[in-house]
């Protein structure tokens, strides 16, 4: 497994950080929220190993559902982010998260996350 520097916790906590911005101090909408988050890490999140991405979009998905269902919204984009989505779902899966696991970080929460986003956003 590649090496980083990031935790489960980290990827949380930046996700849920730049979302709150974005709609409490910038007042962008839920769908523009997702893309200035996407905009805001996609860059370090290009340096991580796979299973981090992983976790990001999982991330990623959970909180933006929180704020709103239709955080997607229709068009273009949301075919991109579905795209990336499925493209890093298919690399990756939860069984790699054991790597994790043993590095002494929590992955249940992320596997019942990924089995929901999988379901919301890849059954379709």
């Amino acid at each position: 497994m590649e090496k980083t520097d990031l935790t489960i916790q980290d990827v949380e906590v930046i996700i849920a950080r730049l979302f709150d911005k974005a709609i409490n101090q910038l007042g962008l909408r839920p769908e523009q929220a997702f893309t200035y988050v996407v905009e805001e890490t996609e860059f370090s999140m290009r340096k991580e190993p796979l299973i981090m991405k992983f976790i990001w979009q999982t991330l990623l998905y959970v909180t933006a559902q929180k704020y709103s269902p239709r955080f997607l919204g229709d068009g273009a984009h949301a075919e991109d982010a579905l795209e990336e989505l499925s493209d890093i779902y298919n690399a990756c899966d939860v069984n790699q998260l054991s790597e994790l696991e043993m590095a002494g970080q929590k992955v249940d929460h992320i596997k019942a996350y990924a089995t929901l986003v999988s379901k919301e956003f890849l059954s379709k």
